[in-house]
């Protein structure tokens, strides 16, 4: 049973590896830049993340000045924590927070790939 686990746990680990390396190379891609002005949209229509904060990862502060036009007097700062991409909105009084980074959607993919997979290795 160990082994079956591990077996199953390898292949999801190959999966997700793969999906983060797309992730990355879509981060370095043309579209991306689109992809968080999208985001900074989104952020926009919450009124509560009116004079916000945007985290991005430092790669990306070379796009602060486009997302600050969306978004009006948002201030923009690095987040270490994220490594694939896309931004994260805080609301100034730190209440609302909208998660919109590639990491989280990587995450949140895992989790619904544990649920509803149904990936079922047997000998």
């Amino acid at each position: 049973r160990k082994e079956l686990f591990a077996i199953r746990e390898k292949y999801r680990d190959n999966v997700f590896s793969q999906a983060a390396e797309r992730l990355a190379a879509f981060s370095s891609g043309d579209g991306y830049p689109d992809y968080l002005k999208k985001a900074a949209e989104s952020a926009r229509q919450n009124p509560y993340l009116s004079g916000c904060t945007v985290y991005l990862r430092e790669a990306d502060l070379a796009y602060a000045d486009a997302l600050r036009e969306i978004l009006g007097g948002c201030t923009v700062a690095a987040d270490p924590a994220i490594r694939l991409g896309g931004a994260i909105f805080a609301s100034a009084d730190g209440r609302v927070r909208l998660d919109l980074t590639l990491d989280q959607a990587l995450e949140e993919q895992k989790q619904w790939f544990a649920s509803h997979s149904g990936l079922d290795i047997t000998l």
